[in-house]
């Protein structure tokens, strides 16, 4: 996957300046837009595309002229011909899941720490239930991103990306429930070494 990404990158290099801006707003749909489809598939068609812009290019016709003035259309055409990966959708909401769990756990293991509390107390009804709000919260982030990409009047998304961001610091503050345990900095440190690894598991290239 990553040589896939890496060669991409280095043929956007080739593009001239229309193009380049052509393929950025359609590589940047596209990756919004197929969070559920199979990745390696998804940066094949991309890869595919940028070397039939480049193709164009040398014989003197641009990337609008080659697939249409705006990139939407034929992005949204290609996208629907890639297969659901359910894996992959899977893969992406646990990586969410398990991040935000992992940031709050250190954060509050950094606290205790520097307190100097031998003992912690570990809201775990929370921590879960916060995480699911947060991973939710970023794919619907992700999708009003791929929905409103290109349009002008953007401080509205931005408005509510920062609502949605407050909502869920309010939250974390605000909620608590009866699963509590008590548990030593060095427990807290250890189920934090292994969320780290479990993301490091879930974010290694598929490829």
């Amino acid at each position: 996957m990553s040589n896939l990404i890496d060669q991409n990158t280095q043929l956007q290099k080739q593009l001239n300046v229309a193009n380049k801006q052509y393929y950025d707003d359609l590589l940047v749909y596209v990756r919004l837009h197929s969070m559920n489809k199979n990745e390696q598939q998804t940066e094949e068609m991309l890869l595919s595309i940028l070397q039939d812009i480049l193709e164009a290019q040398q014989n003197g016709m641009s990337a609008q002229d080659y697939f249409g003035k705006e990139p939407q259309p034929i992005a949204d055409d290609l996208i629907k011909q890639l297969p659901t990966d359910w894996r992959q959708m899977l893969r992406l909401t646990l990586l969410a899941f398990f991040s935000y769990l992992t940031v709050i756990l250190i954060m509050d293991y950094l606290e205790a720490f520097f307190h100097q509390n031998t003992l912690q107390q570990l809201d775990v009804g929370k921590y879960l239930f916060c995480s699911l709000i947060a991973g939710g919260s970023v794919f619907f982030i992700l999708w009003l991103t791929g929905r409103t990409y290109g349009e002008k009047a953007k401080w509205q998304h931005l408005l509510m990306i920062a609502v949605i961001f407050a909502l869920n610091i309010v939250l974390f503050i605000s909620i608590h429930t009866p699963f509590i345990l008590n548990v030593s900095r060095w427990q807290v440190f250890l189920v934090a070494v292994f969320l780290i690894g479990i993301n490091y598991f879930l974010s290694r290239d598929a490829g």
